[in-house]
């Protein structure tokens, strides 16, 4: 669904979704996880656990960490990126807020990890900024209804880049 290079051009971070039969057998059901690929020895290296509600996810190799949106809390989960293990968890949006759908969203991370971009897309597309550090958010209407396929924030972290249609 997503992938991320890392920064020395030889990991390669995939948002994977596998499914499985469970235990009994009569559903299927799969666990979101980050799979983290050695691209020189072309090998699967790990695959880290991060839950069953991820809507999106951006990997911070810098620091060690992924951080995933999670589905149902409305809030970002801080993860280590060694073991899937949350760190933290910072609110999106807010729990009143009848605006806050839970199925169209994007990630997206400044280049030193600080500012967090949660879009939101659809009739009321917002883009919430989220301090990494203090956990303070803020949230910025887009205009419109406008469906993100793609973000991307250049070097100095001052321009965000939306790929949308509509």
């Amino acid at each position: 669904r997503r992938l991320f290079l890392g920064a020395d051009g030889r990991t390669l971070y995939a948002l994977a979704h596998p499914l499985r039969f469970t235990d009994d057998g009569r559903r299927v059901a799969g666990e979101y996880c980050l799979q983290v690929f050695d691209l020189e020895a072309r090998k699967l290296k790990s695959s880290i656990p991060l839950g069953y509600d991820v809507l999106d996810a951006v990997v911070d190799e810098a620091r060690g960490r992924v951080i995933t949106l999670d589905r149902h809390a409305r809030a970002l989960d801080i993860r280590s990126l060694a073991e899937g293990s949350r760190l933290d968890r910072i609110a999106v949006g807010g729990e009143a807020d009848p605006t806050f759908s839970s199925e169209l969203f994007m990630l997206a991370i400044s280049p030193g990890g600080r500012q967090i971009y949660v879009l939101q897309i659809g009739l009321q597309a917002r883009l919430f900024v989220v301090d990494a550090w203090s956990g303070a958010s803020g949230a910025v209407p887009l205009g419109g209804e406008i469906y993100v396929r793609d973000a991307a924030v250049s070097p100095d972290g001052g321009t965000l880049y939306l790929l949308a249609l509509g």
